[in-house]
């Protein structure tokens, strides 16, 4: 029995893993689309997608154990760059703040 248990969890915890993997890809390519967006281009779509990715219960548990979900000791500006909400939380009504894609981003 002992080893029933281990084997599922081991499974379970492939499974997991997979999933994260996928996941991480999709909220990349959202947040990359929403790099790309400012208020004067039509930002509404990847904002649509992350709100219907989040508001699965299970999704949404898995994306904030991601390590892009909240990276740790950064400034402000870096988890705009790091962060996989950072490109939802840059963008301004103000022209002069909406900066666009930073020039290091093309780095990653």
């Amino acid at each position: 029995m002992p080893s029933f248990v281990s084997n599922t969890l081991r499974r379970a915890s492939d499974v997991i893993f997979s999933l994260l993997q996928m996941l991480n890809r999709v909220f990349l390519a959202v947040a990359n689309t929403m790099r790309q967006q400012t208020f004067a281009k039509a930002y509404d779509p990847p904002v649509r997608a992350l709100c219907h990715l989040l508001s699965q219960k299970p999704v949404a548990g898995l994306a904030t154990s991601l390590q892009s979900w909240c990276p740790k000791n950064c400034t402000a500006r870096e988890f705009e760059v790091i962060s996989f909400l950072g490109p939802f939380l840059r963008p301004s009504v103000i022209y002069e703040d909406d900066v666009g894609t930073p020039s290091f981003l093309h780095i990653f």
